[in-house]
């Protein structure tokens, strides 16, 4: 079944100005935001932008194709799409400005961003997912008992200044937090400028604080909001959400089909699915009562303990953590008791339900 890869090949030879942004289109942008553009295009959105077949006609000069390593976590296909996206009519004369990437362990985030100028006038602002830092891992954590983590801050920030230095309608997209992040920056423009910003993708992002949901800005920009999601989605079923979401269909299985080249597509359009699997929703349910037995400070220092435990070992990356597996081990036997005991209801709660679910599947077998 075709992937976005295929996609480029099939359409890549239509611009923007023949074919518009579509849904397919925000995937590709907000997996290509996840390279390193630092030096090869401004940071300043107002500076002269770079056109995106000579950009990343520098960075395969600094990261050869088949000898560079994203890490542990991001698709080495993110790199095979750079490259054909620099080769494709529809892709190739797109410009690139604004790129930014601020990891502060300080601060516990890490936020990167990237503006992509179309050439039929408009542009896509991509937010960058969690990455391969741990910090990244823990920033997302975070908002399981902040209302605003340092990334969503900054992604508000960015927004503005795009909207300052750039006068077109925006695309705004993001995979996994970038999704997040791309709902969060929109909720806080200034109202003036909301209808500068023509839709919002959230590729599998995980939900928000009930506060943020409950305002009247959220409310204001929901109708823009194309929330997207696997049958088996766990990420972007996290924390709450209101917006209403498309589940498409994926060549993975479980956790994996988080990963957007997994994502199955006919044209420029996903193939959709009706629901959720049960795993999906039984994972959903667990954690989500599983949060509900702890207040926000107990949240606090679970998340604390446990990221204290994996970076102990003076790990930076979760690349670090899996290349020095027998150092992980040791750091997870010195868990708390508190933590510890958080931990062991998790898994208990996942047991108790997967039990469940599996008996659920034996009973509709014998009615067939």
């Amino acid at each position: 079944m075709a992937n976005i890869l295929d996609y480029i090949d099939w359409r890549g030879d239509l611009p923007f100005t023949a074919v518009p942004f579509n849904e397919v289109d925000n995937l590709i942008f907000s997996q290509l935001c996840y390279l390193d553009l630092d030096n090869l295009v401004p940071e300043d959105p107002s500076r002269t932008p770079v056109r995106l077949e000579h950009a990343y006609d520098r960075f395969f000069e600094r990261h050869p194709l088949k000898s560079t390593n994203l890490g542990f976590i991001l698709p080495k296909a993110i790199l095979l799409l750079a490259d054909r996206a620099r080769r494709a009519p529809r892709f190739r004369d797109v410009c690139i400005t604004g790129f930014v990437n601020h990891v502060d362990t300080r601060l516990q985030e890490q936020f990167s961003a990237t503006t992509f100028l179309l050439g039929d006038g408009s542009a896509c602002v991509a937010f960058r997912g969690t990455d391969d830092t741990l910090i990244g891992w823990k920033e997302d954590f975070n908002m399981a008992f902040s209302p605003t983590v340092p990334a969503q801050a900054d992604a508000s920030r960015y927004l503005d200044s795009v909207l300052r230095a750039i006068p077109r309608p925006l695309h705004l997209s993001g995979h996994s937090k970038g999704g997040n992040l791309a709902v969060y920056s929109a909720v806080h423009v200034d109202p003036a400028d909301r209808v500068r910003i023509t839709d919002i993708y959230s590729n599998d992002g995980p939900g928000f604080h009930p506060q943020i949901l409950a305002s009247e800005a959220f409310r204001a920009m929901q109708h823009k909001i194309r929330c997207i999601v696997p049958e088996s989605s766990i990420v972007g079923m996290l924390l709450n959400h209101r917006e209403p979401y498309r589940i498409v269909q994926s060549t993975a299985k479980g956790l994996f089909q988080h990963d957007g080249f997994s994502w199955k597509l006919i044209g420029d359009r996903f193939c959709t699915s009706d629901a959720l699997s049960n795993e999906s929703r039984l994972i959903d349910q667990t954690l989500t009562l599983w949060l509900s037995q702890m207040d926000n400070a107990a949240r606090e220092a679970f998340v604390d303990s446990m990221f204290e435990i994996l970076s102990s070992n003076h790990a930076r990356t979760l690349t670090e953590l899996n290349e020095d597996r027998k150092a992980l081990i040791a750091s997870l036997r010195n868990i708390d008791p508190k933590t510890r005991e958080m931990l062991s209801k998790l898994v208990v709660l996942l047991a108790d339900r997967g039990a469940k679910s599996l008996f659920e599947k034996k009973d509709k077998n014998k009615k067939k």
